[in-house]
């Protein structure tokens, strides 16, 4: 499944902004096990850090275990997803891009 941070995804369609929680369950009543979360069309006033963290408790909340991959887009806080999913992406400065997955500790990063 795909869907964003930001009111929009980056394909411009609705995101999953201040709709976490009704997402989340309804990814669950589909079925799915993987969410991938990019951060397009998101509000200057908006906390990205709390976001994504409101997505990774809306799938905890589910009690189906989702994959949750999240992106951060060239944000310029360092790392806003740490902590939040089990798959992040990491754009800096083209071309650095850090894949970083774990499962519940983390096991292993791979640099690309």
């Amino acid at each position: 499944m795909y869907s964003c941070a930001g009111v929009r995804t980056c394909a411009g369609y609705p995101g999953s902004y201040d709709h976490e929680f009704v997402d989340a369950q309804t990814f669950a009543d589909w079925g799915v096990d993987f969410l991938k979360y990019d951060f397009c069309n998101f509000p200057q006033s908006g906390n990205c850090k709390a976001r994504y963290l409101t997505m990774s408790m809306a799938l905890k909340a589910t009690g189906r275990e989702i994959l949750f991959s999240a992106c951060n887009w060239g944000m310029a806080e360092k790392n806003p997803v740490s902590g939040c999913a089990q798959s992040v992406r990491i754009c800096t400065a083209p071309p650095a891009i850090l894949w970083i997955t774990s499962s519940p500790s983390p096991t292993s990063s791979r640099a690309s």
